[in-house]
């Protein structure tokens, strides 16, 4: 048996060559626009999938950023932070902040909420999500949402808590 000699591309090639087709893919996906009958497409499959695995569904998704879009919208920093986890770790410029209460997220608020993450929630698009087991995230993880169990017992155990309120679970910020 032959081996083959050709010369292996270096660690640096490969990342390159990754993020360039990660760019085209991407460009194809942000340029998708959904049809009236989306939720029976493929993508529209994919995506509930893909939204399972984080332990939401494509209606409560859709409900949780209409409510954001329109408290970030309206400038209503006690709705937006009605709908957080606490302790919530928000990026505010250079600093990083732990927040432990409605009140503080509120105070903090202009804080973090620059204009580029209010104009980034204010064009989210579902096709545009990504989920994992962690939560949902907008904007390459500018922010992060996903249900949050409050039970002791066993908080990462979702069928052990029935409808868990989806809340903000961290904000990275958009610089």
């Amino acid at each position: 048996m032959l081996k083959d000699r050709r010369p292996l591309p270096s660690i640096a090639a490969l990342g390159l060559m990754t993020l360039l087709l990660a760019g085209v893919f991407a460009g194809a996906l942000a340029d998708a626009r959904p049809t009236a009958g989306a939720d029976d497409s493929g993508s529209a499959t994919a995506l509930k999938q893909q939204l399972a695995v984080a332990g939401l569904s494509l209606p409560e998704t859709r409900s949780f950023l209409d409510r954001l879009e329109h408290a970030v919208a309206q400038d209503d920093r006690e709705a937006v932070a009605a709908m957080s986890d606490y302790p919530i770790t928000v990026a505010a410029g250079k600093e990083i902040l732990t927040l432990d209460s409605p009140s503080r997220f509120a105070a903090r608020y202009p804080d973090f909420m620059t204009h580029p993450l209010r104009q980034l929630i204010a064009e989210a698009r579902l096709e545009n999500l990504f989920a994992n087991y962690q939560g949902a995230m907008l904007g390459n993880g500018a922010l992060w949402f996903g249900p949050v169990c409050k039970q002791e017992a066993e908080p990462q155990n979702l069928d052990a808590c029935p409808n868990p309120p989806v809340l903000l679970i961290r904000i990275n910020g958009l610089q």
